[in-house]
């Protein structure tokens, strides 16, 4: 007499095969997903840089060479890292007559007119004012870290010492 043993069969059916390669689907597409979006945040962080770069190297050619009358704007573009991008700086009044604010906004050439990727706000002029000129200065500072000092009544217009 002849028995006979069920053979055993190990492995996976159609539908297990099938779920598993979905599951391994979806894993990857939101893997690709969030590498596209780190991609892109480190272009759009690149662009940024470099337009802040070249704002704040308008704002350094200005104080160097002379920082035009309030109210005067001017702009233009520059060849920087293999793009063409377009600035536009315009010297504008600050609260303290002897200063004044040079805004530069910096834009790739290449998009919308209207839109700035970066502005930078810089400040030109005397730091100190002649007595009687601008006003009177109050210093609202605090000394720090283990230094001396006192804060002056307010009012009086002196620094600490």
């Amino acid at each position: 007499m002849s028995t006979r043993h069920p053979v055993l069969r190990r492995g996976f059916t159609l539908i297990e095969v099938v779920v598993a390669m979905a599951i391994i689907v979806m894993v990857l597409a939101g893997l690709f997903f969030q590498i596209n979006r780190v991609a892109d945040s480190s272009l759009e962080l690149r662009k940024r840089t470099l337009a802040q770069w070249i704002a704040l190297n308008r704002v350094a050619d200005l104080r160097v060479n002379g920082v035009p009358p309030v109210g005067q704007k001017d702009q233009g573009t520059i060849e920087y890292a293999d793009e063409r991008w377009r600035w536009q700086s315009e010297v504008l009044p600050t609260p303290v007559k002897e200063i004044r604010r040079i805004r530069v906004q910096v834009g790739l050439e290449s998009g919308p007119k209207d839109q700035w990727i970066s502005t930078i706000d810089g400040f030109s002029g005397s730091a100190i004012v002649p007595p009687g000129v601008g006003g009177e200065v109050i210093w609202r500072a605090t000394p720090t870290g283990g230094q001396g000092g006192t804060q002056p009544p307010p009012g009086t217009g002196q620094p600490s010492t």
